[in-house]
């Protein structure tokens, strides 16, 4: 509005006003940020919105405008087409968003986001939280009015890089047990913190994808905490799934499992498979 000189916050006299600037001084195009309704692209006869790709929580907006200029700028100085460099721009400052302080983004975070939203939008079981919280209220409702009885929700977490046989048997044991089985998939960002810079080996994308394919999985949803534990308290399965590796006092969950009713359970691990022998036998 102060590079248009107006003092009536009009969004239809704003896009006027800059198109005439852009007419004027013969420029190509104005890219306007506007917070979290993402970019504006104002050229002599149109204004066309680039909705924001922040789908997560937003912590920090600070330094989200000078990344959208940064990547707009290296965008245009690689000769991407306008459109795509906006896009990018925008996935740029929602990465940067969901972090504390001002930070700087690498081009691995660039390319896993651009990677994940062309392959996970795809895959239909692959959901955000409220998507999963409205499905589980809908098949538990759906359930008890057509069987009469409540279903068995089960829930699974972990990082599943480099699916083995010992995951696939895991997973086989688990849904065998329950009407529906949900799996927590650590996003790439939560797995490098609990397991080193070096992981994950495959990008959470393909992770989701190669558990969608899975009969024995029913739902999957992606987290960036170090634990799971924030969906479990939502969801409230009725069995929380674990391997036999673990005891259930060191489960996450286990306690507050109890606060309705449900239970944990340890399922035997198929010996000598691990993505960790697996990496080694590869290195």
């Amino acid at each position: 509005f102060l590079l248009a000189n107006l003092n009536d916050k009009d969004e239809h006299l704003l896009d006027a006003s800059l198109k005439k600037i852009v007419k004027k001084y013969n420029l190509n195009y104005i890219a306007m940020t506007q917070g979290e309704y993402g970019i504006k692209h104002i050229t002599s006869n149109k204004a066309e919105e680039y909705p924001t790709r922040v789908t997560e929580e937003v912590f920090d907006v600070s330094g989200a405008g000078d990344t959208v200029i940064a990547t707009l700028t290296a965008s245009i100085i690689a000769n991407l087409p306008i459109k795509d460099s906006l896009e990018l721009a925008n996935l740029a400052a929602g990465i940067v968003v969901r972090q504390l302080g001002t930070m700087p983004i690498s081009l691995n975070e660039l390319l896993m986001k651009l990677h994940s939203l062309t392959s996970i939008n795809t895959i239909n079981k692959v959901i955000t939280k409220d998507e999963l919280l409205n499905r589980i209220k809908t098949f538990r409702d759906h359930h008890i009015n057509t069987c009469g009885k409540k279903p068995i929700v089960g829930f699974t977490n972990g990082c599943f890089d480099i699916v083995h046989a010992g995951h696939v048997t895991y997973l086989q044991e688990a849904h065998k047990q329950v009407d529906i089985l949900i799996v927590a998939l650590n996003s790439d960002s939560s797995v490098r913190n609990i397991k080193g810079t070096n992981r994950p080996i495959i990008g959470e994308a393909d992770r989701a994808l190669v558990l969608c394919s899975l009969e024995s999985v029913d739902e999957v949803i992606l987290f960036d905490e170090a634990t799971p534990l924030s969906l479990i308290k939502s969801i409230k399965p009725d069995i929380l799934f674990k391997g036999n590796d673990y005891t259930i006092k060191n489960v996450v969950g286990a306690k507050e499992m109890k606060q309705w009713g449900g239970k944990v359970v340890l399922v035997p691990i198929v010996k000598g498979r691990s993505t960790s022998k697996i990496i080694k036998k590869i290195s």
